[in-house]
């Protein structure tokens, strides 16, 4: 091989390297990111012990949840972190991705959400998150290469929508009274007003009874109201919960655009219990829930569960 060529395969050779190393800097830097957003979410647990009077006024259906997923004398809990695995697909007529994932769910201030999902021989690094009205999703292909990013505001919506649906996780997020006592909460929030105002804990809510199964209440996230709807079995299971959530354009249709909030819900097959608190287990979700139209894109199974609050007092 001559000199010439020698230098040309070289010169190739270190742009490779320069593309490889840029793509893993701006890879650390996004999960520097996720990272900093997931600590600011793990925040510590009420001084308050759950006790069934604090449900004075909550509609039947509401009661019966809350008195089966909260054990008396559990510390409210503002955060839990999960290990989840599953599969999902964009659109119908896409093949399952299997996924193993981690989160950090603090309702109504935010979620981390961070997964590998496998189909067949590609292996996609996601991220998604929200807090405080910011919102993205990310896609890298074995965790190097960028294979999409998204910050639009239907993303922030959809999101938003997608932490009050998850809001069953933590049950103590969804009684009618503040689980943080004013000044508990996050210490890092003074210097930005939307977090500081988060860290008040959540405005009190007002559960609303719809039938003997069904309740609704509705979450204030970042200024947005965001009704979230359950299903009540008549021992206290959760059976479903959904919410109006944005439509995404790969089940976008000329009759429902991209963009239209829809209900989607989740299916509520087994549950567990974590540290004082019984939350779902294994659910089925996908769009247009509860219609002929169903459109199933979620298969979610929880691994474990760590909440921000040890066992219920002796």
């Amino acid at each position: 091989m001559s000199v010439r060529r020698l230098r040309i395969a070289f010169a190739g050779f270190l742009v490779l390297v320069l593309v490889v190393m840029g793509l893993m800097v701006a890879q650390v830097s996004d999960d520097h990111e996720v990272d900093r957003i997931g600590a600011r979410l793990r925040r510590p647990p009420s001084s308050l012990r759950f006790e069934p009077t604090m449900l004075a006024g909550v509609p039947e259906p509401a009661r019966r949840w809350l008195l089966h997923a909260i054990e008396p004398g559990t510390l409210l809990a503002n955060s839990v972190e999960l290990e989840l695995r599953g599969a999902r697909r964009p659109e119908p007529t896409s093949g399952w991705r299997s996924f193993h994932a981690g989160q950090v769910l603090a309702p109504p201030a935010g979620f981390v959400w961070r997964a590998n999902l496998r189909q067949g021989a590609l292996v996609w690094r996601v991220a998604e998150h929200y807090e405080a009205g910011a919102a993205r999703v990310r896609h890298a292909l074995f965790g190097l290469i960028p294979a999409g990013s998204d910050r639009t505001e239907v993303v922030e919506r959809s999101l938003r929508a997608r932490l009050v649906l998850e809001a069953v996780l933590v049950p103590a997020a969804l009684l009618p009274a503040a689980a943080v006592p004013a000044g508990e909460g996050d210490s890092q929030a003074g210097a930005d007003p939307q977090r500081a105002a988060a860290a008040q804990g959540p405005a009190p809510l007002a559960w609303q009874a719809l039938d003997e199964r069904r309740a609704r209440v509705r979450l204030r996230v970042d200024g947005q109201e965001i009704p979230l709807t359950i299903e009540v079995a008549p021992d206290g299971r959760l059976l479903a919960a959904w919410v109006p959530r944005p439509l995404p354009a790969p089940l976008a249709t000329p009759e429902t655009p991209a963009g239209t909030e829809v209900p989607f819900g989740w299916h509520i097959e087994a549950e567990a219990r974590f540290d004082g608190y019984t939350i779902p287990a294994r659910a089925r979700g996908g769009w247009w829930f509860g219609s002929e139209q169903y459109t199933e894109t979620l298969r979610l199974e929880l691994v474990r569960a760590r909440f921000a609050a040890p066992a219920p007092a002796p």
